[in-house]
């Protein structure tokens, strides 16, 4: 970011620099008369003694009434030649000619209408009819800082001259519209205090310049001077009451230089002062008063780049280049106004430099502070976002232990009362010999089921591949354990697989156990064992289908789900967990189960991917 500031400081300064554009002056000498009084007369200034000088005079802010006496010479006799004065905010000018034998007095000043100037320009400018004098006088009456550049070009050097400012202050003015367009945009998108008062700042300094260079007396009001003049002068005055309010603002979110939030809230007060002087005491001490206050205003801002000299956070270094671009600028800029330094010919351009430069530094220190507030909110978003996933984490888990809970305390109560009634009886063993073994069966079924779930949600399952087929492991499960007349089994000619065997038994277990338990008891459970394709990959397809029973349909929406049971399934022992473990191994061995409802029956398509 500084390169670029100092490649726009750089351009800058060769932009208003009025040796980048040579113009033939026909000034020879010059001198000054310094009149404390403001009451002598052309006769008798004439008559004092006047300093010579070189350059822009230069005499900072005070009440006094500055005369000059200009020497010149024509490059030919009947060359057209003309005074040129700036800056453009001079109240009251006084030009004194020999025209023949007399000496002849124009008025020119912004304290005159623009719509009475005899030439079109925003600089004032008088020709210089006289060709019997070598001598031109000018008297000087301004409220503000008597920092005066005259010349005396040709026709065509004025032209140039007044072309080339007005283009470059038309640049100007254009980079600031820029800025002030992309400060509002920002403010719409993520209103924000500190980009508010950075757009006010940059609308005074917008209105500021375009005042102060006599642009509001020639586009707006050419016709009342003094308007014009009042404006001006509030808003120099606004401006900088703009620019502390923003700074202060600016200031207070940095912990490390808070302490210049209490200076800045004295110089707004300061400030706001001014204002009420202005209408109410003096204009002229008010707008004076000013610019002295710009002096401790940027003393002080020198203050920020000394607390953040060894930050290393990138909007902190952004604020210490900015900042000591912005306190350096600043004093120089109103050092010749005040008189302090001797001023140059950007001097004239000082306070539109200053405010260019600090205005894109300062708008390159908001993009910086916007980006890091984007980041920083996204970053809370995310973080916020995981701490809601957490949150809904760990929910889940209390409520998939309650539920575990809830499953262990119903699916094992049954079968250990069995056992328990049986220990304590005195009848046979023999006569519970199998309500014993029912019972101890479906307490291993619960435990083998909870520590299959348990390694599969952990990945701890290994997985061991071998080649089988499935027609066999499915005639096993039913001679075991289905009578003929419960099953209608059909089957194609699958070619074998390579997958987990045992993983694959326990699917194929499941399955058939659930068809078993919760389909209706007098119709028989429909399997079918055949080859199918989804999605050009070939699988072998297990179907098994059944009536539903007493149970009833499941929720479709849930019937995967982990603990999930029908209302009515509390009827029979189980654990909630059968579903979706064969629906979880079966991904995990690259299939899948698809749960099917078509002609009153319900229908599980195991399928397993084909050996290639």
């Amino acid at each position: 970011m500084k390169k670029i500031i100092i490649v726009i400081l750089y351009i800058t300064l060769q932009i208003f620099s009025g040796s980048a554009f040579a113009l033939d002056d026909h000034i020879i000498e010059k001198a000054y008369l310094e009149d404390p009084t403001g009451y002598l007369n052309f006769d008798q200034a004439q008559e004092k003694l006047f300093t010579p000088y070189e350059g822009l005079l230069n005499r900072g802010y005070n009440r006094n009434v500055y005369w000059l006496k200009i020497r010149y010479a024509r490059k030919s006799p009947n060359e057209r030649i003309f005074l040129r004065i700036l800056p453009t905010f001079i109240d009251d000018i006084k030009i004194y000619e020999k025209v023949g034998e007399n000496w002849e007095k124009d008025f020119l000043g912004d304290l005159s209408p623009y719509s009475q100037r005899e030439h079109p320009a925003t600089a004032f400018t008088h020709e210089i009819k006289s060709h019997t004098s070598d001598f031109i006088y000018v008297e000087f009456r301004t409220k503000t800082s008597k920092i005066i550049d005259v010349q005396i070009l040709s026709e065509k050097d004025l032209t140039f001259a007044e072309g080339r400012r007005d283009l470059l202050l038309g640049i100007y003015f254009g980079i600031l519209a820029l800025l002030i367009s992309w400060t509002i945009y920002s403010n719409y998108v993520l209103p924000d205090r500190v980009i508010l008062f950075f757009m006010l700042f940059q609308m005074s300094e917008f209105v500021h310049g375009f005042s102060l260079m006599g642009y509001l007396s020639k586009y707006i009001l050419p016709d009342d001077p003094m308007m014009a003049d009042d404006i001006t002068s509030i808003f120099v005055l606004l401006h900088v009451l703009a620019g502390v309010v923003f700074n202060r603002a600016l200031m207070n979110e940095i912990h490390k230089i808070k302490k210049l939030v209490y200076v800045y809230d004295l110089l707004t007060i300061c400030n706001l002062g001014l204002l009420v002087a202005y209408f109410a005491v003096d204009k002229g001490t008010a707008v004076a008063a000013s610019g002295v206050l710009v002096i401790p205003m940027g003393l002080a801002l020198f203050y920020v780049p000394y607390k953040l000299r060894t930050s290393k956070i990138g909007y902190e270094r952004g604020m210490f280049w900015a900042y000591l671009l912005l306190a350096c600028g600043l004093m120089i800029t109103i050092a010749p106004y005040l008189g302090i330094l001797k001023a140059a010919d950007f001097s004239l351009y000082a306070s539109l430099l200053n405010g260019f430069v600090t205005l894109t530094a300062l708008a390159f220190l908001l993009q910086q502070r916007r980006t890091d507030q984007e980041l920083a909110f996204y970053e809370a978003k995310l973080n916020a976002e995981l701490a809601q996933q957490e949150v809904g984490i760990e929910k889940l888990k209390r409520e998939q232990q309650s539920q575990f809970m809830a499953m262990l305390n119903h699916e094992l109560k049954t079968p250990l009362s069995i056992i328990k009634i049986a220990h304590s009886s005195d009848a046979a063993f023999s006569k519970f010999k199998s309500h014993i073994s029912g019972a101890i069966a479906d307490i291993t079924n619960v435990i083998d089921r909870s520590l299959l779930a348990d390694k599969y949600d952990s990945n701890s399952l290994p997985i061991q591949k071998d080649h089988f087929y499935l027609e066999p492991i499915i005639q096993d499960k039913l001679v075991n354990n289905f009578l003929k007349h419960e099953v209608v089994f059909q089957s194609e000619s699958v070619p074998q697989i390579e997958s987990d065997l045992q993983i694959t038994k326990i699917i194929i277990s499941n399955i058939l156990d659930n068809a078993k338990k919760y389909g209706h008891e007098n119709t028989p459970i429909k399997i079918q064992l055949d080859k199918t394709i989804v999605e050009g990959k070939s699988y072998s397809r297990l179907s098994v289908a059944n009536l539903p029973g007493d149970v009833g349909l499941p929720d479709e929406t849930q019937i995967f789900s982990k603990y999930y049971r029908a209302t009515k399934a509390y009827s029979k022992t189980g654990s909630g967990l059968g579903l979706y473990l064969i629906k979880s191994l079966s991904q995990l061995l690259g299939g899948d189960v698809i749960y099917e409802v078509k002609d009153e029956y319900i229908t599980f398509h195991f399928l397993l991917p084909l050996t290639t």
